[in-house]
């Protein structure tokens, strides 16, 4: 009889080894499948976060131009001592291309013949933004094209100010009045 038992004393012991071994197997198994999912060992998920800020092509008019008092034959310009130059800011969060526009050219401003009216361009801030061709030199204002004046025009508080300077010459026979032309500046988003 003592053979008897140490054989189901050895089979209990070979069915608590496999049922030891199986349980590993499946501890090792579950802790695989749960990090292959993204679960540590302890339980935690492990996620991520993503955002994305968008970009905002804006700028504005901190000052409008203006030009002193003058008498018929004068010519004056807001760069220097005859008035004040329009400035405009990129309060946006990427860099802008900017076009000038205006409803009125020299023609239309007076009807006297010798009148003209220029614009030029430049950063009011170092580094502002980049003057297209030869705007950085008067240029006639023309009422019939829409003019791109500026590109990569910056948003970095250092240096995201630009001015138009305004040249006048009032005709030498103009007549007592007061005169207007609306300048707009459409800003997009530039591509570099």
């Amino acid at each position: 009889m003592a053979k008897k038992s140490r054989k189901r004393q050895k089979r209990r012991v070979e069915n608590h080894e496999y049922a030891v071994l199986s349980v590993l197997s499946l501890v090792i198994a579950s802790i695989f499948v749960f990090s292959v999912f993204g679960f540590d060992v302890i339980g935690n998920v492990a996620g991520t976060f993503y955002i994305e800020v968008s970009s905002s092509a804006s700028c504005s008019i901190t000052q409008n131009a203006t030009i002193t008092a003058t008498a018929a034959g004068s010519k004056v310009t807001t760069k220097g001592s005859g008035g004040t130059p329009l400035r405009f800011l990129n309060d946006g969060n990427t860099n802008l291309n900017v076009t000038i526009q205006s409803n009125a050219s020299a023609s239309e401003l007076f009807s006297e013949s010798g009148g003209a009216f220029f614009f030029l361009v430049r950063n009011n801030e170092s580094g502002s933004g980049t003057v297209n061709n030869s705007f950085d030199a008067w240029t006639t204002v023309s009422s019939s094209t829409d003019t791109g004046i500026i590109t990569n025009f910056g948003f970095a508080n250092s240096a995201d100010l630009m001015q138009v300077d305004f040249n006048v010459t009032i005709p030498g026979d103009a007549t007592s009045c007061s005169k207007t032309a609306s300048i707009s500046l459409p800003c997009t988003a530039s591509d570099s």
